[in-house]
């Protein structure tokens, strides 16, 4: 239900929304508005524009973007 979700998004680290394309970014807008800091991949335009600069958007569109730099 809308409570659950929204405990769940308030109460975590971190949402990380990372589908490669999303019609509207619905869920980066939600969790932005719970406090949750969200994470969003490079190539997804719709979630980085959802997010209206509050998300921080990876350094690459694979899972190592979620953790930092490309290790070597």
């Amino acid at each position: 239900g809308d409570d659950e979700l929204r405990r769940a998004y308030s109460t975590c680290d971190a949402y990380v929304h990372w589908p490669a394309a999303d019609g509207f970014g619905l869920a980066v807008a939600e969790a932005l508005a719970c406090g949750a800091e969200v994470i969003v991949p490079p190539d997804n335009p719709a979630a980085g524009e959802a997010g209206r600069g509050l998300a921080r958007v990876a350094p690459a569109p694979a899972s190592w973007g979620l953790a930092g730099p490309r290790p070597v």
